[in-house]
């Protein structure tokens, strides 16, 4: 099955938004996709599985 969003990159493919702003964040941390401060990363850690948990595709 064919998923969006996917990355394919160092050999691997990821799919999902989280998992894969997760690895950038962690493999490639410039230019930071998710902000410095602990408190400001977790809140766009719950809005960003928010999104991801509750917004279904258009069927």
């Amino acid at each position: 099955m064919k998923q969006v969003p996917t990355l394919k990159i160092d050999g691997i493919t990821i799919h999902q938004s989280l998992a894969i702003i997760e690895y950038l964040e962690e493999m490639r941390p410039t230019p930071r996709l998710l902000p410095q401060d602990p408190k400001k990363r977790a809140s766009v850690r719950m809005i960003s599985d928010l999104i991801a948990g509750g917004i279904q595709p258009l069927q």
